[in-house]
């Protein structure tokens, strides 16, 4: 998600990062990482990794989410724009992949098998 604040950069912030905070707590939450653009200090990309397909919409259900959507709302310059991705990297050197899991345990994917061990925190 990419988001273009305009004049409320500051409010925006505190809002955002309210809102990332109580996202992490969730248990579908893997990552939720605020980023805000060097050359451009009204933007700001927030990237939400989470642990299953279904764990977005639930995300979204969440108080904390609606609480910033409505806060940030009229703060957009632009409308905001969101995408999709897969991961796949980092892998081990024997390819398997890391995955973060819920409270952000590491686990390892056996290459080929799809079945995860935990490897234990973050690194």
């Amino acid at each position: 998600m990419y988001v273009s604040t305009s004049k409320f950069i500051e409010v925006f912030k505190e809002a955002t990062l309210e809102n990332a905070r109580n996202s992490v707590q969730e248990p579908g939450i893997a990552r939720f990482d605020v980023i805000h653009q060097r050359d451009d200090a009204t933007r700001f990309m927030l990237v939400e990794v989470y642990c299953t397909p279904t764990d977005p919409a639930e995300h979204k259900k969440t108080a904390h989410c609606h609480t910033w959507r409505d806060t940030v709302a009229e703060m957009m310059a632009e409308p905001r724009t969101a995408s999709s991705r897969l991961r796949f990297f980092p892998l081990t050197k024997d390819g398997d992949r890391i995955l973060y899991g819920r409270a952000g345990k590491r686990r390892k994917e056996t290459a080929g098998n799809g079945r995860a061990s935990e490897i234990g925190p973050p690194a």
